[in-house]
């Protein structure tokens, strides 16, 4: 079903990230062995000023040698993000109370603060492999209002570039897009007492309870046009530049400074078959990627429906036309033609009346989601469904969108696997938005290093054959396949599907199309935990071997629960007994918020928390470094 049928209803806001930085450098974190990289001269009482200095940028300018955001909590809060449209079964829903209402991302926690979720990367270096961790999403309110929980963590997709930035306004990733979707599993959804008196939370409901194949409820959702240096503020100043946070972290500032993100997508039904974690409709790709002008290139992708009943095809271009400069123009790309090439071959048909730029510039696409209906008009139904459907820019006169038949992804686009582990990965197959039958379609397997630009072999089957240029047969709509890795880091799994009749396609990596799993080997820390008697398991053994990953590189962790104090961490043991527990993983509870502490580490801190209280080993000083809680506090 998913948002390409109604009812429907769409939102718009903004999402605010809080990620700390520090590891998105290797000259900071080894992301191999999840450790900091102390540099010749600097102590490690020091470590975090220095990763407060500012440096030089090629080019001019200046940064935080720790990124934009040291102290970063990785919170993630859907900021002022209100449904602002809402279609029900039999068309818009104008008077639906649920509009102007909000959807809250809530986590568990083991503090006060604002609920949100967690952001956090597989690959610490990289920009391919997002997370959002999360327990349950509120749409409404306890008035009218439901409340649906994660099947599993969110993903970023469809990575591009999609702001031209014309007038030179956008920094870091500020002309990034990417979509995200989750699935609320319809077993445990809380209907508040007045949900029905909105039209569409209604018909969601009843069409939820008459589909016994439907899994529950769907959003999909794009964050783009990011702004940076606009949140935080220190002493009554606005820390709006490099320089400025700088001075404040050295004048005690231990606040966040968040991004923040324009957001616009829809809801609906979450159908049979479906991922929860990406869009499996008919897929339309770029067609000008290489093109000279410069709209035509940041072109995203789409999804499309065709629904026979109600005589129509609807597309979300959520991520599909980008966007001129920060105040969010759209390009002008003319009147779009909706098109089907039929099956046997022929010229293209148009679908209904072409979209004129009316109904794709900002505001109506912030209104609609993202989401475009074109009529059938005088198009045989038959042709769409088995033809290869395009969209034209009539001031281009080329296709921008062509439709890719076949679709390989998976709900399991990120991948933890330890030393020794093995981990099983499914990746569905879709052919033109439906499971594809057996024996049409066959999947390929290739595995590339971090920057996505060289194969590696460090993937490999349990027993030991490279998951390279592998291919498998597709058996009920899927492949399956277990996965070690013979060192630690990360790779990417890629998935391309073919029809089974024809020879295994040459592989060029595109993450913005391709469905893959972002896969980590964690640190090879077996041996070190095998090799540390509880006669050597002391307090100075377990921070500098351990908790000074995090003390370092994660600040704000300290800031919370002191991670270099032995008798703080003494005082939280059973929390943190629960926090590292691998049942906790998709969780917000769990710790550490990075997701980077390998099996060895943790069999070391459960071992050492249960020779708490007496059986610790002595230390020449009973704690690594004295704490004080700072005075001053973030502005945010």
């Amino acid at each position: 079903m998913s948002v390409l049928q109604l009812p429907r209803a769409n939102f718009h806001g903004t999402t605010t990230w809080d990620p700390n930085t520090a590891n998105n450098s290797n000259k900071i974190y080894n992301e191999d062995k999840a450790l900091p990289i102390k540099p010749p001269g600097v102590a490690w009482d020091g470590f975090v000023d220095w990763l407060t200095d500012t440096v030089d940028v090629r080019g001019g300018g200046k940064t935080v040698r720790g990124g934009w955001n040291v102290y970063g909590d990785h919170n993630v809060i859907f900021d002022q993000l209100t449904f602002v449209s809402a279609e029900a079964a039999d068309g818009p829903a104008t008077n639906d109370p649920l509009i102007g209402k909000p959807i809250t991302i809530v986590s568990e926690g083991f503090t006060d603060r604002k609920p949100g979720g967690r952001l956090v990367d597989v690959d610490p270096y990289g920009s391919t492999s997002s997370q959002l961790f999360f327990d349950r999403i509120v749409i409404g309110d306890d008035d009218v209002g439901v409340t649906g929980h994660r099947v599993t963590r969110m993903y970023s997709r469809w990575i591009g570039s999609r702001n031209l930035d014309e007038n030179g306004e956008l920094m870091i990733a500020g002309p990034v897009g990417v979509i995200w979707q989750c699935g609320l599993d319809k077993d445990r959804l809380e209907w508040s007492a007045n949900a029905d008196s909105s039209p569409t939370l209604k018909a969601l409901r009843q069409a939820i309870e008459a589909d016994p194949g439907s899994q529950g409820i769907v959003l999909t959702f794009a964050t783009y046009r990011t702004l940076y240096y606009q949140t935080a503020s220190y002493k009554g100043q606005r820390l709006d530049d490099a320089v400025k946070l700088s001075a404040a972290y050295k004048d005690g500032f231990t606040g966040g400074n968040p991004a923040v993100s324009v957001t616009t997508g829809s809801l609906g039904l979450w159908g049979a078959d479906e991922l929860s974690t990406g869009p499996t409709d008919r897929f339309l790709v770029p067609a000008q990627r290489g093109s000279r002008e410069a709209a035509l290139k940041a072109v995203g992708p789409a999804n499309a429906r065709l629904d026979e009943s109600a005589g129509t095809v609807t597309l979300d271009m959520v991520a599909t036309v980008p966007e001129t400069d920060a105040e969010l123009t759209k390009a002008d790309l003319g009147d779009l033609s909706l098109q089907v090439i039929p099956a046997g071959g022929g010229a293209p048909v148009t679908i209904g009346t072409p979209l004129a730029y009316s109904g794709y510039e900002r505001d109506a696409y912030q209104r609609s989601g993202g989401t475009v209906t074109f009529d059938l008009g005088g198009a045989d139904p038959e042709t769409v469904e088995a033809g290869t459907l395009q969209v034209v820019s009539a001031k281009y006169n080329v296709a921008i969108l062509s439709e890719q038949v076949l679709l390989a992804d998976t709900d399991q686009r990120g991948c933890y696997v330890d030393q020794d582990e093995e981990r099983e990965i499914t990746v569905r197959v879709y052919d033109r938005g439906a499971p594809v039958a057996d024996g049409k379609a066959k999947v390929l397997i290739s595995q590339f290093d971090s920057n996505w630009s060289r194969m590696t072999m460090s993937a490999v089957t349990p027993d030991g054959k490279p998951l390279n240029k592998v291919v498998l047969d597709v058996e009920n709509g899927a492949v399956s396949f277990k996965v070690k890795v013979t060192q630690p880091g990360i790779v990417y799994l890629v998935y391309t599907a073919f029809p089974a009749d024809q020879t295994a396609p040459v592989v060029r990596p595109d993450p913005q199309i391709q469905g893959y799993t972002a896969l980590r080997g964690m640190p090879f820390d077996n041996q070190l935990e095998q090799n540390t008697g509880d006669d050597e398991l002391s307090w100075k053994f377990l921070y500098e071997n351990v908790l000074r990953t995090w003390d370092k590189v994660y600040p704000i962790m300290s800031e919370v629960r002191s991670l270099h104090t032995k008798s703080v961490f003494a005082d939280m043991a059973e929390q943190v007994r629960f926090a590292v527990d691998p049942q906790q993983f998709e969780t917000g509870w769990y710790m550490p918020i990075t997701r980077d502490l390998s099996a060895g580490k943790r069999k070391l801190i459960l071992r050492y928390l249960n020779l708490l209280p007496n059986r610790v080993p002595p230390d020449d000083d009973s704690d690594t470094q004295p704490f004080e809680m700072p005075a001053e506090r973030a502005e945010v």
